[in-house]
Formats: C-alpha cells, structure tokens, sequence
C-alpha cells in the first residue's frame, strides 16, 4: 500500500532528524514512538492513523499537508541539506 509506505518513509525521515532509532516493527507502536519525537508535526501518530483509515482523496491531502510539515522540519534541523528536488516534487503533486 502507497500510504503505508509514504507515512513509513516520513517516520524514517522524523527519526534520523530526531536521532531515534527505528525499525519497521515499531509502526505498530507508533504513539509511543511518535512520543518519543521531539522535532515532529503535532499530532502525527493520530494524524497518520486517520489518513490510513480516509478516503483516497482525503488521504492524499493528509499524506501531502504532513510531507510538507517534515520538509520544513528537515529544512530548520538540517539546513545544509539540499531540499530544492523534494519541495519542487512535493509542490508538482499539490492536492486539488
């Protein structure tokens, strides 16, 4: 599943910035890992959740609303990083 994996790869993201080890076994844990976050979206493990559980559009808008809230917190916690690609790709796929 597409959002699976995206929100997966969000949480990968959110853990090499918090410095927090993961590994996939923990999306089953994810409030506690979530927790464990200091540099997160509000209310990402709720958030992630619900966008599993919503229709196809609702989801995309979700999944697009907090890969833009991880850009940006990668862009203040890492700000030598490159992020021209992703924002640009980010920005293609923009919900209607």
């Amino acid at each position: 599943d597409l959002q699976v994996d995206a929100c997966y790869r969000l949480l990968l993201v959110l853990c090499g910035l918090n410095g927090v080890y993961f590994t996939r076994f923990q999306v089953k844990r994810m409030h506690r890992l979530a927790a464990r976050l200091a540099v997160a979206p509000p209310a990402l493990a709720e958030r992630i959740e619900a966008l599993l559980a919503a229709p196809a559009r609702e989801a995309f808008a979700t999944l697009h609303t907090l890969e833009g809230e991880v850009l940006e917190l990668v862009a203040q916690g890492l700000p030598d990083v490159d992020l021209a690609a992703p924002r640009e790709r980010w920005s293609a796929y923009a919900p209607d």
